[in-house]
């Protein structure tokens, strides 16, 4: 399927590759649910809307950083915020 190093701009093939490494690691987003008591909708929830602390959380696991998993929620190393009025 995917190599480590090749993660995918396409945001529907990058939620694929993230579920696909963890597989191949023995884990899954559930299992990292329980791992820092939250539900796996948390976790899941990630793969689609920013929340810099589970990015972490599963860049970790990837043994990544989440600026490489998902470099256009970040700018300067930083999570962007969303300006909320």
């Amino acid at each position: 399927m995917y190599l480590n190093s090749e993660i995918p701009q396409n945001e529907e093939q990058k939620r694929s590759w993230i579920k696909y490494q963890l597989k191949i690691q023995g884990k899954s987003l559930a299992s990292l649910a329980r791992e820092h008591k939250t539900s796996r909708q948390v976790l899941s929830n990630t793969l689609y809307e920013p929340s810099p602390r589970w990015e972490y959380v599963i860049a970790q696991a990837l043994n990544k950083k989440p600026t490489e998993i998902w470099p256009e929620r970040y700018e300067d190393g930083l999570p962007k915020e969303k300006l909320k009025v």
